[in-house]
């Protein structure tokens, strides 16, 4: 008797771990509801002639708010590379469009942001435009 009654949590244990396989949840839909918030930029750097600058390490910063309703806000910080120059401090108000997983921004400043297709995987989003021979390099995270 002591031996099966030892055994009850064995068992218990077997028939719990044994239940139907579970399918993975259907990947997450895309929308501007879940896709709206802060992102912070936590790559961004620039190619001009074979030369690459990590902006962020020299003081640039972006920081751009998705809303739901497809409105846009927050700022692009880019200090001047030389003394005599003004730093760009410009505003991201304005809208957004989703498609599939990218977005696009059209504000009213005059950035490489306007117009980037930034594709979000995941966590993050992640855009590369050229300008010119300018390559802006970006991720843009929560």
């Amino acid at each position: 008797m002591r031996k099966s009654i030892a055994l009850i949590p064995v068992l218990m244990f077997a028939v719990l771990s044994c239940g139907e396989a579970t399918e993975p949840d259907d990947e997450l839909q895309l929308t501007m509801q879940n896709l709206a918030g802060i992102y912070y930029g936590v790559t961004f750097t620039t190619e001009e002639n074979g030369v690459t600058t990590d902006q962020l390490w020299r003081g640039a910063t972006i920081e751009l708010i998705l809303y739901a309703d497809g409105g846009t806000g927050g700022t692009l910080f880019i200090p001047a590379e030389d003394p005599g120059e003004s730093d760009l401090n410009a505003s991201l108000i304005g809208l957004w469009q989703l498609d599939g997983n990218t977005a696009t921004l059209d504000h009213g400043s005059d950035t490489f942001l306007r117009g980037m297709e930034l594709v979000f995987d995941q966590t993050h989003f992640t855009g590369v435009r050229t300008i010119g021979a300018v390559t802006y390099r970006v991720v843009l995270a929560m």
